[in-house]
């Protein structure tokens, strides 16, 4: 797999210089951990547990096989799976070999898959055998006589058809513990050299193919850890899918990295999770708003021992103030926000941050990273000004697979990445995020951030879930649309939400104009409100309707 880096060459020796990029692998820091923690439990699922060294016998049987089934570095793997071990074992199999691993969302069907696996030159790929009622094989039979360079499937299940592979036989090669290490020496991949092929959610369009290397992730697992102080001792787990970079890299990725333990539940169950928190004295939880919500609406909360858990790691998208609050009172533990991206992004608010830091905004860069903010015209803004956010670090990717044009349209000359989000910088240095771009609502040119109302609506009592989008207006270009989600039982009427917005002081034009009430709102792989199609929605809901007077 071949990239030209969005990393421009003067920063790459900056961060070695400064310690940010040591040039070891993933797989060489896999070893030390293994060697430092042999006998430690690594992995819980269900009833099952690994320690350390049995999953690095798993591990080195994949990579071992994957080398026979004549992958060679720079290959991609593509891999179709909910959260199981295998999945993990395949992620360290890819990082000790050189193999590039592309993780798919499991909700993707044959038009993204075969997209996907197109685009990416997909040399292998890994799936159920059913999942949801899904036939998975069946749906790669119908697109791989498309796909020309796609030569071997393995399926995780006991339903595997002709012309497919048992994932069993990966974990059954005869070769001691001595022959797999001497097959898998060789290897030996280049620390620069890419291997994590992650699609962005492609909410607004088809996604782009965001490459890291070992040094980026890596840096990105150093920041973290000396932020927030974590350590061997955590108890992690992680209700995100592992196909999205929360999941991955703040799920299992992270705990190993760090030498602690994950807990891995399949599907996310609220009230199993909780069960799970209190069985296994779950420490650190890193997923989405969404996640946190849904815990919280327990019905029997009340009746689990939760006082393990010290973190609420949270972001795939914004956590509103009222809910961090009430997660911070409710679990008696610190809620630390996360804005991230799948190119490596990230701040992060503190354990040590006050209430107000802590809800309000999004922190600050970990070590190794910076941002700024940008006006229209590419020119940083002084505090409190609100622009785009941009940002370069060690931890950032090296540029989009295979798309030139979008690493260079993201790629400012002095090598900032471009995010596309907007925000502003407080007098403390926190990022405060105001929304995205294409998500601002503009009514008669003054400029709507939807964030801004979405917080306010979220500390509704009959309010579950809100979105606010623009939706077209023949006089004003845009007004304000309210997509809610309410608690069983509840009506809203539009009028309730104006008077309740109106009292805590907002400005008039920012005012919803119309309030659509939805049993659920649509979400991406990455559990992120999917605005793109309520804006669709909305739109052609007025395309029916008579045009105003």
């Amino acid at each position: 797999m071949q990239i030209e880096s969005i990393i421009k060459p003067d920063l790459a020796v900056q961060y070695r210089q400064q310690g940010f990029w040591s040039d070891k692998t993933l797989g060489q820091h896999f070893d030390g951990i293994v060697k430092r923690y042999s006998h430690k439990k690594a992995i819980i699922y269900k009833d099952q547990e690994l320690t350390y060294r049995q999953l690095e016998e798993r591990v080195n049987r994949v990579a071992a096989c994957l080398i026979g089934a004549g992958l060679q570095k720079g290959d991609v793997l593509s891999v179709q799976l909910p959260n199981w071990p295998e999945y993990i074992y395949f992620f360290y199999a890819c990082i000790k070999t050189g193999i590039a691993f592309n993780p798919i969302h499991v909700p993707y069907r044959k038009r993204e898959v075969e997209f996907i696996l197109r685009f990416s030159d997909s040399k292998a790929m890994v799936i159920p055998d059913q999942l949801s009622g899904f036939d998975f094989p069946a749906m790669i039979q119908e697109i791989w006589p498309r796909l020309p360079k796609l030569k071997q499937v393995w399926v995780v299940g006991d339903k595997v058809p002709t012309g497919m592979s048992p994932a069993t036989e990966l974990l059954n090669i005869n070769k001691s513990s001595p022959e797999l290490e001497t097959t898998l020496a060789p290897q030996n991949p280049d620390a620069d050299a890419p291997f994590l092929l992650m699609y962005t959610s492609g909410t607004e369009a088809d996604p782009k193919g965001v490459v890291h290397s070992h040094n980026t992730i890596g840096s990105l697992g150093e920041s973290i850890t000396k932020g927030l102080g974590i350590s061997s001792k955590e108890v992690v787990y992680t209700p995100s899918p592992f196909s999205h970079a929360m999941g991955i890299l703040l799920g299992p990725w992270a705990a190993i990295y760090w030498g602690a333990q994950i807990v891995i539940q399949e599907a996310f169950v609220p009230e199993e999770t909780l069960k799970l928190i209190q069985e296994h004295k779950i420490t650190f939880f890193a997923g989405t708003p969404s996640h946190i919500v849904a815990l919280l609406q327990v019905p029997n909360f009340s009746q689990y021992q939760l006082s393990s858990l010290h973190t609420f790691f949270t972001g795939g998208a914004s956590c509103p103030v009222e809910v961090v609050r009430e997660a911070t009172r409710r679990f008696g533990c610190q809620v630390c926000c996360l804005y991230g991206m799948t190119e490596g992004v990230v701040t992060y608010t503190r354990l040590d941050d006050s209430p107000e830091v802590a809800s309000e905004t999004v922190g600050r860069p970990g070590p190794g990273f910076e941002i700024n903010i940008f006006d229209e015209a590419g020119k940083e803004v002084p505090a409190g000004i609100a622009g785009e956010i941009v940002a370069r670090g060690a931890s950032l990717f090296l540029g989009y697979y295979r798309n030139p044009q979008a690493t260079q349209e993201t790629r400012s000359p002095d090598g900032w990445f471009l995010t596309g989000d907007l925000g502003y910088i407080d007098q403390d240095g926190n990022l405060r995020i105001v929304g995205r771009k294409k998500d601002m609502i503009i009514r008669g040119g003054k400029n709507i951030y939807p964030i801004e109302v979405e917080e306010l609506i979220y500390a509704h009592p009959k309010i579950v879930e809100a979105a606010l989008v623009g939706m077209p207006d023949h006089r004003l270009g845009e007004r304000s649309c309210l997509f809610v989600v309410l608690k069983p039982g509840e009506k809203l009427t539009l009028e309730e939400v104006v008077e309740y917005l109106t009292e805590k002081g907002i400005a008039k034009y920012k005012l919803p104009e119309r309030l659509e009430v939805r049993q659920e709102l649509p979400m991406t792989p990455s559990k992120k409100i999917w605005k793109r199609f309520l804006r669709d929605e909305i739109a052609k809901i007025l395309e029916k309707e008579p045009p105003p007077a």
